[in-house]
Order: C-alpha cells, then structure tokens, then sequence
C-alpha cells in the first residue's frame, strides 16, 4: 500500500463530527500547514494525535488504515 492510499480519520471534537478522507485530500485540504500533513503522513496505523485545543477547536487526526 502507497501513501495515497492511506485513510485518515478526522474528528472535530467540539460536535464529534468526523471523516474518513484519503491522505491525498487531507493534506490538499491543509495545504496551507505543511507540517501537519507531513504529521499525518507519518502516523502508523491506528496513532494519531490532537490539535488545537483553547481559541483553537480541537481536531483528532488518526490513521484509518
């Protein structure tokens, strides 16, 4: 399996609304915070870890796959 295949979950904790996209889309979506999908690029199936938090909502980010 490529990195374009991997699926990342992402969970907005504020409503626990959450999404499973292809990293591809994810870090298109972010391509203003290239360290965050070099982040979730880097992850091993089933780690993750939280952002935000405070001002800031709080988002997990986790590998699906």
């Amino acid at each position: 399996m490529n990195q374009s295949d991997y699926l990342v979950l992402v969970m907005w904790h504020d409503d626990f609304r959450s999404a499973i996209v292809p990293l591809s889309r994810f870090c298109a979506d972010n391509a203003s915070d290239p360290d965050l999908c070099e982040d979730a690029r880097c992850l091993a199936r089933g780690f993750g870890f939280t952002v935000g938090g405070g001002a800031a909502p709080a988002v997990s980010i986790s590998r699906w796959n």
